[in-house]
């Protein structure tokens, strides 16, 4: 019950809505691989005002951490509480020895920035929340399929996408492929049988079964295909997205703004920004 009040308070007054009730903060918690044990909470006069949620898990022999959330208390801000809460998470991060930490925070969030700064994140690169709803008229992400003869799309384990050479490994942690399940990525191979693009993504249904929403989280393409790029982009938000006709809300989550094609065809798809976010990086001296 504390950690929940103090989730709501922290984040109180934010650039959007991060109220929670207990079943969400119970999600967040087991999906995320928060840690309580490594977390930090912050306490002023014996009462809890500040908190950094630490995700922790280790991949491929690799020890990962991610900031699943921080947030003060406005009663107590301007008193440098985050810039101590972040200096104690370094301190964790050393302790047991994480090998790469990530964290994403609001782009226009400078107070914020700094204070991950001043615990040794680095800015790495910017990631989209884009968002359409509704039914998508037309083939807005229309390709010729003659480009494409003889390729094939499949739906693929995530482990195997994390083992191509243009697999993005350092991308926003609920896009990163240890936090996908099988059905939620899908790989197209060129006409040779070779891995050209690949796509994370989760749909997901209401009470009654029908699509509700879906949400993209990576689209990669593979190096030295600029020629066939909008067709496999077309390609795959077609399969994503689809069927088109259906309402539903359809949205980009942290996605890397890597690639100004990507982003193009989402916005001629009438996308409009929820948000834009740096993706920061730690990583031991």
């Amino acid at each position: 019950d504390e950690t929940l009040q103090l989730w709501n308070r922290g984040f109180s007054e934010y650039y959007s809505d991060m109220t929670m009730e207990m079943s969400g903060m119970m999600r967040h918690i087991a999906r995320h691989n928060i840690s309580p044990a490594h977390s930090v909470v912050a306490f002023v006069d014996g009462k809890p005002a500040g908190f950094v949620f630490i995700g922790m898990k280790t991949v491929s022999g690799e020890k990962l951490a991610w900031n699943g959330g921080t947030g003060l208390d406005p009663a107590y801000r301007g008193r440098g509480i985050g810039k101590a809460m972040m200096a104690e998470v370094e301190q964790v991060l050393r302790a047991e020895e994480v090998d790469i930490a990530y964290l994403e925070v609001v782009s226009k969030n400078i107070k914020a920035i700094r204070s991950y700064e001043n615990g040794g994140f680095n800015k790495d690169i910017r990631l989209a929340g884009k968002v359409r709803t509704g039914a998508i008229e037309g083939r807005p992400f229309q390709y010729d399929e003659a480009e494409l003869k003889g390729w094939r799309l499949e739906a693929v384990q995530p482990i195997k996408v994390s083992q191509l050479p243009f697999y993005r490994k350092h991308a926003a942690w609920d896009g990163q492929w240890h936090q996908f399940q099988p059905g939620q990525v899908s790989l197209v191979y060129d006409d040779a049988g070779e891995p050209a693009t690949y796509a994370f993504y989760r749909r997901n249904l209401d009470a009654e079964g029908n699509l509700s929403s879906v949400v993209l989280h990576q689209c990669e393409v593979r190096p030295g295909l600029d020629k066939s790029k909008k067709a496999l982009y077309g390609k795959l938000l077609t399969e994503i997205y689809g069927p088109l006709d259906v309402e539903c809300t359809r949205s980009t989550g942290n996605l890397p703004m890597t690639c100004p094609l990507l982003l193009q065809l989402l916005e001629q798809a009438g996308f409009k920004e929820k948000y834009e976010q740096f993706l920061m990086i730690w990583r031991p001296l």
